[in-house]
């Protein structure tokens, strides 16, 4: 919540003086060094406490209310893959 609330505030304070594209890029980088970063000391923490775990290969359908829960991953590989071919589609 307080990274979110961070960048809330970062994003207000720098909209004012992001008048040009070179200023709206370098804080979109900024943002991109800050949340790799962060997921990096995640996951040192976690794997210095050994606390990570074995990833499922398949996963665990006891009853049928389970199955709606595979419907959560839906829209995030639908996103994963229309951006990729729309950024594809860029470079060129």
């Amino acid at each position: 919540m307080f990274w979110i609330v961070f960048s809330c505030v970062l994003i207000q304070k720098v909209h004012f003086y992001a008048d040009s594209l070179r200023y709206t890029s370098a804080l979109s980088v900024a943002l991109a060094v800050v949340f790799v970063i962060v997921t990096a000391g995640i996951a040192i923490v976690k794997l210095l406490n050994g606390s990570i775990s074995m990833p499922k290969l398949f996963a665990d359908i006891p009853d049928l209310a389970s199955v709606w829960n595979l419907f959560t991953v839906v829209p995030v590989l639908v996103t994963a893959y229309i951006c990729h071919y729309n950024g594809m589609l860029v470079l060129e």
